[in-house]
């Protein structure tokens, strides 16, 4: 069970306004930063990992993984804290409603299916670049291990879609033959 947080709730510079969502680490609120006036999410770590160690380190080192990246299309991390035996993160807060739910409501055009897969691929480039300069650290390894998956099936993807006749009109798009040159891949049939 995670760390229910009530409205008015104050972790650090954080006042909690209202739930977001759950994950398997914990609960995500959007939260008003008092010192900045703006409102950001918080992530606690749930009640059930609280005294988990293991769960602790691996919280801290995810955060500060994403804390390293700095690309328009990865979440940016502001701060991490620990609030009367409450671990937190504080992200910027995304508005606007998940690819997800876009998804149940109808298909996406075709157009802004390709910007949404760029801005995937760019972003998944710039976690791998991050993972090959810090390869060394510890308890990278699993994270690279599934980066270099995530990047293979990337790359049988973009192979694919570059020598499908059928999607002649997505090389045409801008930006595609981009990716494809910064994999090392032709764009071409």
């Amino acid at each position: 069970m995670a760390v229910s947080l009530a409205a008015g709730t104050r972790l650090g510079r954080y006042e909690i306004v209202a739930p977001l969502g759950k994950g398997g680490m914990g609960e995500v609120y959007i939260a008003r930063d008092t010192r900045l006036g703006r409102n950001v999410a918080v992530k606690v770590l749930s009640e059930r990992l609280v005294g988990d160690p293991q769960a602790l380190a691996r919280f801290e080192r995810e955060a500060r993984a994403v804390a390293a990246l700095s690309h328009p299309n990865i979440l940016a991390l502001f701060d991490v804290g620990e609030e009367q035996g409450t671990s937190y993160v504080v992200t910027e807060l995304l508005d606007g409603e998940t690819l997800r739910d876009r998804l149940k409501r109808s298909p996406l055009p075709r157009t802004q299916t390709i910007e949404i897969a760029i801005g995937l691929a760019e972003a998944l480039a710039a976690a791998l670049d991050f993972a090959y300069v810090y390869c060394g650290m510890k308890d990278m390894e699993r994270a690279i291990e599934w980066l270099e998956r995530a990047y293979q099936e990337r790359s049988a993807w973009l192979v694919w879609i570059a020598s499908d006749p059928r999607l002649d009109w997505l090389r045409q798009e801008p930006g595609f033959q981009n990716v494809m040159a910064r994999m090392g891949l032709s764009a071409s049939k």
